[in-house]
């Protein structure tokens, strides 16, 4: 919830939990997915990397591969959104935006491939942010189409809706 309102300060001074012995990899390797997002946000791509590494890190724990989110989406497929969204991130920190798009395109896929629920598994739409990139690379018409099919999926939202309208008037 913190990356979907950008909560940046928040997430960065949470203090470090104390993780129980019996705790899953999962909700580290999303702390380390929301700390990257916060960094790279924030002017701080290089320790973002950090993050990307633990996420990754975590991601590797065999116990993952048997768990899933409410009995429906593989925690792994989960992860491997979260790695594409965070790396794509950074690349966009770092004004890579070609490498940005392709790694956001991939959050997408991914995003794409986990069961349809509400409310979704995923609360931050790899095409908000694959439209959001696109924007800071100067490709509006591209931005707008991954706004509009944003909105097929999730009609009405605000920020897609946002999106869309920024893309339509840059595209002018």
């Amino acid at each position: 919830a913190q990356v979907r309102f950008a909560r940046w300060e928040e997430i960065l001074t949470e203090p470090d939990p104390v993780w129980p012995a019996h705790a899953s990899a999962y909700p580290r390797a999303i702390r380390h997915y929301a700390r990257g997002v916060a960094l790279a946000r924030t002017g701080k791509a290089a320790a973002a990397h950090s993050e990307l590494a633990a996420l990754q890190a975590a991601a590797r724990d065999p116990a993952l591969a048997e768990l899933t989110l409410k009995g429906i989406d593989d925690l792994t497929a989960l992860l491997a959104l979260a790695e594409a969204s965070l790396r794509g991130e950074i690349l966009l920190a770092q004004r890579q935006y070609r490498p940005a798009i392709e790694s956001l395109r991939r959050a997408v896929e991914l995003e794409d491939a986990l069961e349809s629920e509400e409310p979704p598994p995923w609360t931050v739409p790899a095409r908000q942010a694959l439209g959001a990139a696109l924007l800071a690379a100067g490709r509006p018409a591209e931005a707008q189409q991954a706004f509009r099919e944003d909105l097929q999926r999730h009609p009405e939202n605000g920020w897609a809706l946002y999106g869309l309208a920024e893309s339509l008037r840059r595209g002018k």
